[in-house]
């Protein structure tokens, strides 16, 4: 971590956007998503939920990186703003 936090590694590594690049990224969400999350975020986390024992149907499929079977869960979230109707 102190290696990725350190200024070096942020000035040779990580480039940030300019606004045109932002501007751009914004027209294409618009265009194939809807108008809320033109300026929006999206962000991802997922959780591993242990399972009791091996499943019986495609039991291989659920073994996960911690050599155990387990369902993957993802919550997502956005910056969208709801419109409340009447």
């Amino acid at each position: 971590m102190a290696a990725l936090c350190s200024e070096w590694f942020c000035r040779s590594a990580i480039r940030w956007s300019d606004e045109e690049a932002k501007e751009e990224a914004k027209a294409w969400v618009e265009h194939h998503s809807c108008l809320g999350w033109r300026d929006g975020w999206f962000m991802v986390d997922g959780t591993l939920v242990p399972l009791y024992m091996c499943p019986a149907h495609y039991g291989n499929n659920w073994f996960d990186q911690k050599s155990n079977y387990s369902l993957n869960v993802q919550v997502t979230t956005t910056s969208c703003q709801y419109e409340k109707y009447d």
